[in-house]
């Protein structure tokens, strides 16, 4: 579930720094599977980041770049815990 949500993140860093989306754009971007890929894109419309496609397929993107940055703090707090987490397991050993 971590690395899920450690995935979709930079999904979102990806959208709002491209300020457009498709499925297969993330899939390239983050080197993933179609199928995860698209997961990823409908977490982001379930959750409001993204609209629902239109008549021609085409995605808005409902972020603007200054939430960015939110999200990288946040990934960085999830990566400065997860390495706590792990020196803590070493250390007991």
């Amino acid at each position: 579930m971590e690395s899920e949500d450690i995935l979709f993140n930079e999904a979102l860093v990806f959208i709002i720094t491209a300020q457009q989306v498709s499925i297969s754009s993330v899939q390239r971007k983050l080197n993933i599977g179609y199928n995860k890929a698209t997961l990823l894109v409908r977490r982001m419309e379930e959750e409001k980041y993204i609209t629902a496609p239109v008549y021609n397929g085409k995605r808005t993107v409902l972020l603007n770049r200054s939430f960015k940055f939110n999200v990288r703090a946040h990934l960085k707090y999830k990566a400065f815990i997860f390495i706590k987490f792990i020196t803590a397991i070493i250390v007991k050993k």
